[in-house]
């Protein structure tokens, strides 16, 4: 097996560049196709939370640094409290059936915004209409969840869920992939069938495979056999 170093492989590339081109623009292609065609479409929607250690109205002098650091600590506190099983069963009951808590579970996600005491709270389905009224459903449990902790602290709804959005799939996200995975696949593939290529082509390869001077070299001529045809040897 020969070795090949960086600018080697460059060169290698370059002379196979049509290849990489063609590689490329099929994997852009398949993957868009799959993305466009055959990948549900998913709608997101939101709702905020507002999180605060204090448990009265106070004024804003009161809002300190620690108690910032407090609610941020809050906010991972109703996450847990939000996905515990108990609490997924009871959205799930407010919401009908229609998603078990297992299902729930999967679709929900959480997020704090720029390290502030708001917590966003993101679910994603396949029915936009259902999205948006399960969010809700989460937001207004989350909030009976962290009560439930005995955590001192307060949470409430500051926003309720918007019109679900559609967030996947992502096309030109995935025709940028398909194109990736193209190139890679393609580079690979070249440079290791000329990793295994044992031929023989110059005397450039024997010096560089041997590390041996090549001394002399026998050229290739033409001959004609029988037949009027002719041969090289």
């Amino acid at each position: 097996m020969q070795e090949l170093d960086l600018r080697a492989i460059l060169f290698l590339l370059l002379t196979r560049i049509k290849w990489i081109v063609l590689s490329v623009v099929v994997g852009a292609v398949l993957l868009g196709a799959y993305a466009n065609f055959a990948m549900p479409d998913k709608y997101t929607s939101f709702a905020m939370l507002y999180m605060t250690n204090l448990d009265e109205e106070t004024n804003a002098a009161a809002a300190t640094a620690s108690n910032l650091t407090a609610s941020e600590r809050l906010v991972k506190t109703v996450q847990t409290a939000t996905t515990a099983p108990w609490a997924l069963a009871t959205a799930s009951s407010q919401l009908g059936g229609e998603l078990s808590s297992g299902q729930l579970g999967s679709c929900i996600s959480f997020s704090s915004v720029e390290e502030t005491s708001f917590l966003k709270i993101s679910f994603t389905h396949t029915d936009p209409d259902l999205a948006k009224r399960a969010c809700d459903v989460i937001a207004n449990t989350a909030v009976t969840a962290f009560t439930a902790t005995g955590e001192t602290g307060k949470a409430s709804v500051y926003q309720r869920a918007v019109t679900s959005t559609k967030t996947s799939p992502n096309v030109p996200r995935m025709v940028i992939l398909g194109a990736a995975l193209g190139l890679v696949i393609a580079a690979a593939v070249i440079i290791l069938l000329s990793l295994l290529n044992n031929t023989v082509r110059d005397k450039e390869d024997i010096q560089h495979r041997l590390n041996v001077p090549v001394l002399g070299e026998i050229p290739s001529f033409e001959f004609v056999a029988k037949g009027g045809k002719r041969k090289h040897a």
